[in-house]
């Protein structure tokens, strides 16, 4: 185990590097969108089948009610040429399969036609207009009455097969739609991704750069938002940082330099004091002065390594002695 130093916190482990930013971002804004672009796709088709079946029942309906209407006196005289007048001129309409007339028993009425679809008797015998999808067909019954009796009920086929080639149609179109959404937002995602996290990757580099050493480099974050503002804060800490690792050097620089003439000054006075205490000894043991002068000249020469010396010693006068 690493022994740490009171109040020193010990560095952080590596982190494992995972997915970045702008993929995370991107991903997210792809998720919506496609759930977005199923959205649609669930949505849409049902209900613009439900509206275009919708439609067309309230088109027969209408026809139907006319048509009854118009039929009343007709059968009520057995009018039969105005009765057929009317029926092909509903029968004119591209989306009319057939027109029936049912008498008021509930029995078709073989004059006007044959049935190729069997219409449920609840819908014949109904007082109120009707309708219901059998096979490829919407058959829509709506009763014939006069003022006096009810004369009968008439039927009205209309063809699915537009309505259904609409509703495919729509669920292609929606599809496609749903396919332009996807791909736009996939897209918009990746750019707009791009511009937000490339500021956060310059300033992720800047930091790692700095975490080397590398205390000159600085970021350029061409933005006024709060990532311009932390590409200007991070500037401003690295020469902040600078300065004062510059400043820290320089003292080391100086302590240095104090400590070298410090130690020269303390070697000096250490010398000094050992010449000092050499010669006290030689003072102290000499028995005479000849013998005092003999050492203090050897002991001079081998301090100062002189090959040859000459001790003088000068009287109260100034003269030789």
């Amino acid at each position: 185990r690493t022994p740490t130093l009171p109040g020193v916190p010990m560095s952080a482990p590596a982190r494992k590097k995972g997915a970045s930013i702008r993929v995370k971002f991107a991903a997210t804004i792809v998720a919506v969108t496609l759930i977005f672009s199923v959205a649609i796709g669930v949505y849409f088709p049902p209900r613009l089948a439900k509206q275009s079946f919708r439609a067309l029942e309230s088109k027969g309906t209408s026809l139907a009610e006319v048509l009854s209407y118009n039929l009343t006196a007709a059968l009520e005289f057995d009018d039969e040429t105005s009765v057929r007048e009317a029926l092909d001129g509903a029968l004119r309409d591209a989306e009319v399969s057939f027109v029936l007339i049912y008498d008021e028993l509930g029995e078709l009425d073989p004059k006007y036609g044959r049935a190729t679809t069997s219409v449920p008797r609840s819908m014949v015998e109904s007082q109120h207009s009707s309708s219901a999808v059998l096979g490829d067909v919407m058959v829509v019954v709506a009763p014939i009455t006069s003022a006096s009796a009810r004369l009968g009920s008439l039927a009205i086929g209309l063809s699915l097969q537009t309505v259904r080639s609409e509703v495919s149609a729509h669920r292609a179109m929606t599809f496609v739609v749903a396919i332009l959404v996807s791909m736009t937002g996939i897209l918009v995602g990746f750019l707009i991704s791009r511009r937000i996290t490339s500021p956060i990757a310059i300033l992720s580099e800047a930091a790692g750069e700095m975490a080397k050493g590398n205390r000159g480099v600085r970021v350029r974050v061409r933005t006024s938002d709060e990532l311009g503002l932390l590409a200007d804060a991070f500037n401003e800490m690295a020469e902040h940082l600078d300065d004062s690792a510059e400043a820290i050097e320089d003292y080391n620089r100086n302590l240095e330099r104090m400590v070298e003439e410090r130690t020269r000054e303390l070697e000096a006075a250490q010398a000094e004091l050992r010449v000092g205490y050499d010669i006290s000894v030689i003072v102290s043991k000499a028995a005479d002065a000849n013998e005092l002068f003999s050492e203090l000249l050897r002991f001079l020469g081998r301090e100062l390594d002189w090959s040859r010396s000459v001790l003088l010693l000068f009287g109260d006068g100034g003269e030789v002695s």
